[in-house]
């Protein structure tokens, strides 16, 4: 019996002890039953109304120094390519926890707990638990820090371009991106993000006189967590039903599509994909034109003016037996026009352009055709002359073409082909106005009818031979006061007898052999005529569009043609024989040029 008692006075304080690590293992399962059961806060699941009983229940099982990590603190992580959600567990008092928590979560589930764990860690209650949740968060929560989500979202976009390089502008312009990034995570503040949240718990625990809870929670850590926002499934912090393009990362700025450059605009219908423009302008600065190519047209008056003049005595096509230049210039008088002035005509044209490049579009290169048709007329002032060696047939001779009057009124058509380089710019006080010049060359097709009246004589001057005076002969030099001069000529023949006339004696020296002679004989009618020149361009003209992405502009403008010369490459002679036709002096090859400008009003369409 002594034995007994000695053995169990021996045994009493294990059996104490074992009793006490009992109950205190039943204490700890408590708290932590107690803390499975109000993890949620209080906060349904199905709703977003919150138990306060639930949640000061929670709120009981922590120590007065406890603090937790916010396990619920997820937030939006932008990247270039892909963006990722986070959670930001920062320990915190756990009753500020609680009632942050409480206050920001819509609906919280907890899905899955599982088993708890103790650690074997002396003289320390340590639990570790996985849980599993649900979790809906307003936008404000999730994307409360704008400031720092805007700067880090244009972080990831270095290579973004801007109009204006200079340091200044380029620091204004990242502002006014900024701006644009915080007031689009701002737009929503409501829309909810749905996150499953997997976390392993570290559960500290410790005695206290608290004869309800005399084990509480002294701290939660947050170790490991894997978490996934199911409505977002590009992860570019846009959700699914507000983003246009749910499985493409994207942008803030555009609705969830991709946009490079910020803007707001998509890149798919960004004109200057890569340069920070604006949403009226298609992704384009104001200054910047936002289209490649462009058709125009126009109408309007033409002033014309085709200069001719006659060629000089050296240039005339006038050719003795050999080849050779045949003209007496002593014995010849150029003649001279009256001086011609512009004339009106209708005008048609119009071309298509395109424009370089991927931003600006300003420079450009352009095909076109215009038309213009016009009358004008020329007039001889001072008579024609040409005095050349000729042959009757048996003996040379200076054979004479005297134009003493001369109408020709000509219609011409000018076909004008251009090829032209284009610069293009907004005015900036209003961007609907855009200056355009162009300028290059082009080939011109002059062609039409000319309707001529000239009154021509046609006679000769021969010479006798000064030594035995017995025959005709053709000396180079021409003496005007030499007696041995025969002027077979009308004004030469009136001078000395007018009755019976040049005419009369022309008639009979022409039916008796090979005389060639006419006393004011009358070339009158219509022929054809044509020219293929090069000629150079400029124009420059308004447009005006009434809003900024409409296609179509209405434009006025003025434009200039030069061509330098619209003479004939071949020498010219008007007549040779009587019974030759007429050549126009459009075809004279002397320095004729073309000259023309213009009043426009037309239309544009930009494509």
């Amino acid at each position: 019996m002594k034995y007994k008692i000695v053995l169990l006075l021996l045994l009493l304080p294990a059996i104490t002890r074992a009793q006490q690590v009992t109950r205190l293992d039943s204490m700890v399962r408590n708290v932590i039953a107690e803390l499975k059961d109000s993890w949620t806060l209080g906060v349904d699941s199905n709703s977003n109304t919150v138990d306060i009983a639930m949640y000061n229940k929670y709120k009981s099982l922590f120590d007065v120094a406890a603090s937790v990590d916010d396990d619920l603190n997820f937030q939006f992580i932008p990247g270039k390519n892909s963006g990722t959600y986070k959670l930001l567990a920062t320990p915190r008092e756990f009753d500020v926890y609680a009632h942050d928590a409480a206050l920001q979560i819509s609906k919280f589930r907890v899905d899955s707990v599982g088993p708890q764990g103790r650690l074997n860690i002396e003289d320390s209650i340590i639990y570790e638990i996985r849980r599993i949740v649900y979790v809906e968060k307003p936008a404000r929560y999730v994307l409360s820090d704008a400031d720092g989500l805007a700067d880090s979202i244009l972080s990831k976009h270095p290579d973004i371009r801007f109009e204006n390089k200079n340091a200044n502008a380029k620091e204004a312009t990242k502002q006014e991106i900024l701006g644009r990034l915080k007031k689009e995570l701002a737009k929503d503040p409501d829309d909810v993000y749905k996150f499953y949240s997997t976390s392993d718990l570290r559960i500290v625990l410790a005695y206290t006189t608290d004869s309800l809870y005399p084990v509480k929670i002294i701290s939660i850590r947050n170790i490991a967590n894997l978490l996934s926002c199911i409505n977002d499934d590009d992860k570019d912090g846009v959700l699914n039903a507000a983003d246009s393009l749910p499985g493409k990362y994207g942008e803030f700025t555009a609705a969830g599509a991709p946009d490079d450059d910020l803007d707001g605009v998509t890149d798919a219908d960004d004109r200057c994909r890569g340069t920070y423009g604006s949403l009226q302008n298609k992704g384009c600065p104001e200054s910047y034109f936002v289209t490649n190519g462009q058709l125009n047209g126009a109408i309007g008056l033409q002033f014309n003016l085709p200069k001719t003049n006659l060629p000089a005595l050296d240039e005339l096509g006038y050719r003795d037996e050999s080849g050779a230049d045949a003209m007496d210039v002593l014995q010849s008088k150029t003649g001279s026009l009256k001086s011609s002035t512009a004339v009106s005509g209708i005008y048609a044209g119009g071309n298509v352009v395109y424009f370089f490049g991927k931003d600006a579009k300003r420079t450009g290169i352009s095909a076109g055709f215009s038309y213009s048709r016009c009358v004008t007329n020329y007039e001889l002032a001072d008579p024609i002359v040409y005095t050349y060696k000729s042959s009757d047939g048996h003996d040379f001779y200076r054979r004479q073409i005297t134009i003493s009057r001369l109408t020709e009124k000509m219609a011409i058509n000018v076909v004008n082909i251009p090829v032209q380089l284009h610069y293009r710019f907004k005015v900036n006080a209003i961007k609907n106005w855009v200056i355009n010049l162009k300028a290059g060359p082009s080939f011109i097709l002059i062609n039409g009818l000319t309707d001529y009246n000239a009154t021509i004589d046609v006679g000769g001057i021969y010479q006798i031979d000064t030594v035995n005076k017995d025959k005709i002969t053709y000396y180079d030099f021409f003496d005007k006061a030499s007696s041995g001069n025969v002027y077979l000529t009308s004004s030469g023949i009136n001078q000395q007898n007018s009755n019976p006339g040049a005419a009369a004696i022309f008639d009979q020296l022409n039916s008796s052999g090979n005389y060639d002679f006419a006393s004011n004989k009358i070339f009158r009618d219509q022929r054809k005529i044509s020219r293929v020149t090069a000629a150079f361009n400029f124009s420059l003209d308004a447009q005006y569009r009434r809003s900024r992405n409409n296609p179509m502009a209405i434009k006025a403008g003025i434009h200039f043609v030069y061509a330098p010369s619209i003479g004939s490459n071949e020498k010219y002679t008007p007549i040779e024989r009587t019974t030759d036709e007429y050549n126009s002096i459009f075809n004279s090859n002397g320095r004729s040029v073309y000259f023309a400008y213009g009043v426009t009003l037309g239309l544009v369409y930009d494509f």
